[in-house]
């Protein structure tokens, strides 16, 4: 009832159509989806369910009930290697810090396309910037010595960066 009048937005949807086992364990899950779908016959509040494509084409027909409910479908493609350059750059800007200016975006672009698979891109998006500002940062943090200046302790090195795409991409 919070919701009314709003938007609920419900991320990572799918995992609602995941339930127990069946024989031993309450599947809350599929409770919640029904219970969802009671509400969503008024169209108040704003229903926005988010997931992976697959994983949501199984959430709605996990309940046949679900799909005539939901009446408009979006697919957001993936960011593509420049665009997760750029967003690293956002994420590194955001937290207070820069990428030394010797890197290039082509050398970003090139970090990530030779560090990272499509897979994982397309898992990740741009999440996966996230963790490569905050695994860079934490690569600058252990570079530090007491005797760093502030441009030292704010300036994100290239070395910073490949260790940190080999740390998150596992390599």
């Amino acid at each position: 009832n919070e919701a009314r009048g709003g938007i609920l937005f419900v991320d990572e949807a799918y995992s609602l159509a995941v339930g127990g086992d069946g024989a031993t364990s309450k599947d809350f899950g599929r409770e919640a989806i029904n219970e969802l779908m009671t509400v969503m016959n008024d169209g108040d509040p704003v229903f926005i369910f988010a997931g992976y494509e697959v994983e949501m084409q199984a959430f709605v027909k996990s309940n046949q009930g679900l799909f005539r409910r939901i009446d408009v479908t979006y697919h957001f493609v993936d960011f593509s290697v420049p665009e997760l350059a750029t967003i690293l750059r956002y994420e590194v800007k955001r937290g207070g810090f820069r990428i030394e200016e010797e890197v290039t975006d082509g050398q970003l672009v090139a970090l990530l396309a030779d560090n990272t698979t499509e897979s994982m891109r397309a898992k990740m998006n741009g999440g996966l910037c996230r963790r490569l500002f905050r695994a860079a940062r934490s690569q600058l943090d252990q570079s530090l010595s007491l005797s760093s200046s502030l441009d030292e302790m704010t300036t994100i090195l290239h070395a910073h960066l490949e260790a940190a795409v080999s740390e998150v991409a596992g390599v």
